[in-house]
């Protein structure tokens, strides 16, 4: 399990390539595929560090577009608002991080003892209930 300041730079690195990819220019179909190639990245590395709720909210993060708006123009809300969510996280994170410690903190296991299946008394030979048919493992 990483480390509070290990997820603290990793976001930070995530949050910087996310920019880098938000602020390209070029063509929109292509800078989709980043950004959410990007986002896959985001989400597969956040529920690997065990916060899988951030994750889904990262990629379930709402945005608004409205009707007539441009390729270029919705990505960009898709981004802004992906990054936004993001930013929130990383800084409630370096700002309460003794909390983030206990929900990384293992909880000890309890080692289960293997339970002893009882013998049985008597073995099954057929039907009839009668003691003839039902013989004990061992002599009296």
């Amino acid at each position: 399990m990483p480390t509070v300041p290990d997820i603290l730079a990793g976001l930070g690195a995530l949050l910087a390539e996310g920019n880098s990819i938000a602020g390209e220019q070029g063509n929109v179909e292509l800078l989709d595929e980043k950004f959410e190639r990007w986002s896959r990245r985001v989400h597969g590395t956040l529920s690997s560090w065990g916060i899988g709720d951030e994750a889904n909210r990262f990629t379930g993060t709402r945005f608004t577009n409205q009707l007539g708006d441009s390729l270029h123009v919705k990505l960009l809300r898709k981004a802004e608002a992906r990054l936004r969510a993001l930013r929130v996280f990383r800084g409630d994170f370096a700002a309460h991080p003794e909390f983030y410690e206990n929900q990384f903190t293992p909880e000890p296991t309890v080692e289960a003892r293997p339970i002893p299946s009882p013998k049985p008394d008597k073995i099954f030979l057929g039907h009839g209930g009668n003691a003839l048919w039902s013989k004990s493992p061992h002599p009296p």
